[in-house]
């Protein structure tokens, strides 16, 4: 009897380490906390931003893409560091219709955006 209770034991804890290792490896890959465009920016914004922002210029809407980081930059749409000085962030926070991001005729939800803007404030 105290042998299956050692492979039960045995087994939960092999279980436990299959699930939560690989986890903890991916937090590891970024241990300094910081975003990075590619991987935690950017799928944001396609899933969001590129309908309007996006690669596809017979769809784009506005001068600003955001599906490139070097557009990002140059146009200073996100400013690494300064999210403050950020024209994203500053039109997500804007009560101004016509600067606000996502635009109210989008009927996307404004508080989701603001998180994202949160987000980027405390990286």
């Amino acid at each position: 009897m105290a042998r299956i209770g050692k492979n039960l034991t045995l087994f939960f804890a092999t279980l436990a380490f299959v699930i939560v290792a690989p986890a903890l490896s991916a937090r590891a890959a970024d241990s300094t906390g910081k975003l990075g465009y590619n991987r935690d920016i950017r799928p944001i914004l396609s899933d969001n931003c590129f309908a309007c922002h996006g690669p596809d210029k017979n769809k784009r809407k506005a001068k600003m893409r955001l599906d490139d980081r070097a557009s990002v930059l140059e146009k200073e749409a996100l400013v690494p560091g300064k999210p403050d000085d950020s024209e994203l962030v500053k039109r997500i926070f804007s009560n101004k219709e016509k600067e606000m991001m996502p635009p109210p005729e989008s009927h996307k939800k404004p508080g989701f955006f603001r998180r994202l803007g949160n987000l980027f404030k405390r990286s």
